[in-house]
């Protein structure tokens, strides 16, 4: 009898515990500051992650992977070459969603979605994503045009499928790639709480009504610069032919 009572009782621990451990799986507490840094046309999109900080279930999620999809405006975009050498250097793991034209101006791109993967090994994570922007075709008056970048999609991926046990109306599952390659996986989108304000990029624009004053200027630049180079030429051979006299 006081066999069996001890037995109910580890049986309900164990219960108790795993729902427990279950909820703290579930419940996600994760923030997330998104940044653009640098200047120019050549900036970095970066993101500090943040797991549980209110809560003391940390770690939960250490040897899960964390995935962002970043939709990028027809305006900016990604070099898939950059992005090959530094997956090459294992220094970034992201790839475009799609096929992407670097020569492109902004009038004639599409928008594209970036997929950025991440080992988890803390409750924080910083990552990054190196973007451009393209150029605008002049218009009258020039000006500045800009490209608004919101948050990305977050989402988790654990081998030992411990999310399966959380709500799926909270988290539903996507079938992305693994890890960058041709085997998808089964990913559960997150939901987060986002710490910033959308990101705003300003690019500058051409003025059109300059468009006769700069092509007379390039002109006479270039009248100019070929006119001193043929001048040198003409000097150094005279130079030559004067020693080979002598």
């Amino acid at each position: 009898m006081l066999t069996n009572i001890f037995s109910f009782r580890i049986c309900i621990v164990v219960f108790v515990a795993i729902k427990v451990f279950s909820a703290s799986k579930c419940d996600y507490d994760v923030k997330i500051a998104q940044i653009l840094i640098n200047d120019g046309y050549h900036r970095n999109l970066t993101y500090h992650i943040i797991f549980n900080e209110d809560s003391e279930s940390k770690g939960i999620y250490n040897g899960c992977r964390i995935g962002l999809d970043q939709y990028l405006p027809a305006g900016v975009f990604v070099n898939p070459n950059e992005l090959n050498e530094f997956n090459r250097l294992e220094r970034l793991n992201a790839f475009p969603r799609g096929r992407v034209n670097i020569e492109l101006p902004t009038e004639e791109a599409e928008p594209i979605n970036v997929f950025i993967i991440s080992e988890l090994t803390d409750d924080e994570i910083q990552m990054w994503l190196p973007v451009h922007a393209r150029y605008h075709e002049s218009v009258s008056g020039g000006g500045m045009v800009q490209y608004d970048i919101g948050p990305p999609k977050m989402y988790l991926y654990c081998a030992d499928r411990r999310l399966d046990v959380c709500d799926r109306s909270v988290s539903p599952s996507v079938t992305l790639t693994c890890n960058g390659g041709v085997k998808m996986c089964s990913w559960r989108d997150i939901p987060y709480t986002v710490l910033t304000d959308p990101l705003v990029w300003r690019v500058p624009v051409g003025n059109s009504n300059h468009f006769y004053i700069i092509g007379i200027g390039t002109a006479f630049a270039i009248m100019v610069g070929t006119t001193m180079v043929i001048r040198a030429m003409h000097d150094h051979i005279l130079k030559h032919r004067r020693l080979i006299i002598r």
